[in-house]
């Protein structure tokens, strides 16, 4: 079974049978080689043809690739984009919650030392009261009633004035 040729071919095949023709009838009449030449400027006319509609077909198909490359470039961009933002997104949310734990634990902290700061003010102000109890006492009797009472006694006297 015979390939099929393409055009291009058999466009060469008539060209070189032309060619052919035209060997074997030189030596005849020139009005038998005149139809040969026309034909043979024909096949010519449309070998060019073929050929720039070629290149033309060649230079379309580098421009189709070459617009395709750089879609598949800005896709490529695209995805590293949305890969970054979302890593990111990632690392904005791991930062949030450290955020948020650093802030339980000040808040705990803070809650401690408010706790501690309070419960000093009260021992504070229960020492005072407990002082101006006993002074209290001392003012009524003339003594004090325990030892605690009396070295605390004993520090106001070192701020008494003398005199």
């Amino acid at each position: 079974m015979e390939e099929l040729k393409t055009t291009k071919e058999l466009l060469d095949d008539q060209i070189r049978e032309t060619l052919d023709d035209l060997e074997v009838a030189r030596f005849s009449n020139e009005e038998s080689v005149k139809p040969m030449l026309e034909k043979l400027k024909v096949l010519h006319t449309q070998q060019l043809e073929i050929q720039k509609l070629e290149q033309q077909a060649a230079a379309k198909r580098q421009e189709l690739e070459l617009e395709l490359q750089k879609i598949e470039n800005e896709a490529a961009i695209k995805i590293r984009e949305l890969e970054l933002r979302e890593k990111e997104a990632k690392n904005n949310q791991a930062n949030e919650e450290q955020k948020l734990k650093e802030q339980k634990k000040s808040n705990v902290t803070n809650a401690v030392l408010g706790g501690v700061t309070a419960a000093t003010g009260v021992a504070g102000i229960l020492a005072t009261l407990h002082c101006f109890k006993k002074s209290m006492i001392f003012e009524q009797t003339g003594s004090y009633t325990n030892k605690t009472s009396q070295a605390v006694g004993g520090l106001f006297n070192l701020f008494r004035r003398k005199g």
